[in-house]
């Protein structure tokens, strides 16, 4: 009965979020084309592998350029998408996309896929931040943990229909139609955005920026991020853990294909681990949702789930047993979705709806630099020490920053103003 009660408590929390038909559309246009981009993820995994004879640094190459863009061009994204309507950002950034994914059917060089990429992480750099920023203004600001929960477990239920759907498609109807898919998911989501109605009332100017705002402006989000303790201790957080995961992906694909033995099966293997890491995202973002909501020292409570985390993984590396790697993979998906409810959480709590644009682009460019760092030294290191030692270094790696934050004087001054968990 407790239970059962517990699950009527948190199906009350979520109603404001469920009812909220303007949000369910955006989320709803999201779901739509990340399941489509899902499916395309594993049509070009396999395109680039066989491409370059299976070459771990091109696949980490890859990665860089899907990530480039956010460092070049995030603080102009952020600028932008703090003048002009958020609804229209994303619908057009959909539709760019849709014309880029298509291109890669007629495209068999590695160059220009790599191009290609760059060219669709550029035009995204605009949609998710765009984004982030106007769905806290749809909610009450008690509400936007539980908003960002919801979506939390919107995204794991796209990985999981969209690894499956990712993996099947490849395999039965080819790399070519996976992109088809993904070009018209992106449309539909335009169509989708398109028709919302939202007063926007962050939209001052729309003028062309003068000579000289750009610099202005961009200094304006990087000093609203150093002035607040809160915002500044999520980017140090944020920051170390994406160098630690970043390199991730490509090095468990190449962990699978080429550490286990597994060849041709590593995409089916690498679909059923991120449907079950789905699966355990589900649960885990809804619980982490309330536990965002309820309680003020939110950085212990990622620090401490991010050591869980760290032994977790290290387990799942170790084992050899496939149904025990799929349990393992669930836990991590419950306990790994706490990252980006955080950081979300607190950066629309904290920044104003005026600078809440270049905040999360500004975020993403720092991030972006790490990302490439990561990936570079961690393909890199995985030609001399396999991709398997790599990411048991990894798996330290956040153990160390689950402990290190806690000794900054930054996370100590938060804490003594917290009450804490």
């Amino acid at each position: 009965m407790a239970h059962i009660k517990k699950l009527k408590s948190y199906g009350q929390e979520y109603s404001t979020i469920i009812k909220n038909s303007i949000l369910m559309r955006i989320i709803a246009a999201g779901f739509i084309s990340s399941l489509g981009s899902k499916i395309s993820y594993f049509a070009l995994l396999r395109k680039v592998y066989i491409l370059s004879n299976g070459k771990i640094t091109d696949l980490g190459f890859l990665t860089i350029m899907e990530a480039l863009p956010y460092m070049l061009f995030g603080a102009f994204a952020g600028i932008i998408i703090d003048k002009l309507p958020r609804k229209w950002i994303m619908a057009f950034s959909d539709i760019m996309c849709a014309l880029v994914v298509i291109s890669l059917i007629f495209v068999n060089d590695l160059k220009l896929i790599y191009i290609i990429t760059f060219l669709k992480s550029s035009v995204y750099v605009f949609r998710n931040p765009a984004q982030s920023a106007m769905e806290p203004n749809l909610v009450n600001q008690e509400d936007v943990p539980l908003l960002n929960s919801f979506e939390s477990s919107v995204n794991s239920i796209t990985q999981i229909i969209g690894s499956a759907l990712g993996a099947a498609v490849v395999g039965f109807v080819g790399v070519k139609n996976a992109f088809i898919i993904d070009s018209a998911s992106f449309i539909v989501s335009a169509v989708i955005i398109g028709t919302i109605f939202v007063k926007e009332e962050h939209v001052h100017n729309n003028k062309m920026m003068v000579k000289g705002r750009y610099l202005r402006e961009f200094v304006s989000g990087i000093s609203i991020m150093w002035k607040d303790g809160s915002l500044k201790l999520m980017l140090l957080i944020d920051l170390f853990v994406t160098f630690a995961m970043a390199m991730q992906a490509p090095l468990i694909y190449i962990f699978l294909k080429e550490t286990l033995k597994l060849g041709d099966r590593a995409e089916l293997i690498w679909g059923i681990l991120l449907s079950s890491l789905g699966v355990g995202a589900i649960f885990g973002s809804l619980v982490i949702g309330i536990l965002v909501k309820r309680y003020k020292n939110r950085f212990k409570l990622f620090l401490n789930i991010l050591l869980f985390d760290s032994v977790f993984f290290t387990m799942f590396i170790l084992n050899r047993v496939l149904l025990l790697s799929v349990a393992i993979f669930a836990f991590l998906g419950c306990i790994g979705t706490a990252h980006m409810i955080i950081l979300n959480t607190v950066i629309q709590n904290t920044a104003s709806d005026e600078h809440r644009g270049k905040v999360f682009s500004t975020f993403a460019m720092l991030r972006s630099p790490i990302s490439i760092i990561s990936i570079l030294i961690g393909t890199t290191a995985a030609e001399f020490i396999s991709a398997r030692n790599v990411l048991l270094i990894v798996a330290g790696i956040e153990a160390l920053i689950a402990l290190g934050v806690r000794l900054t004087s930054t996370y100590r001054s938060f804490d003594r103003n917290s009450k804490g968990i």
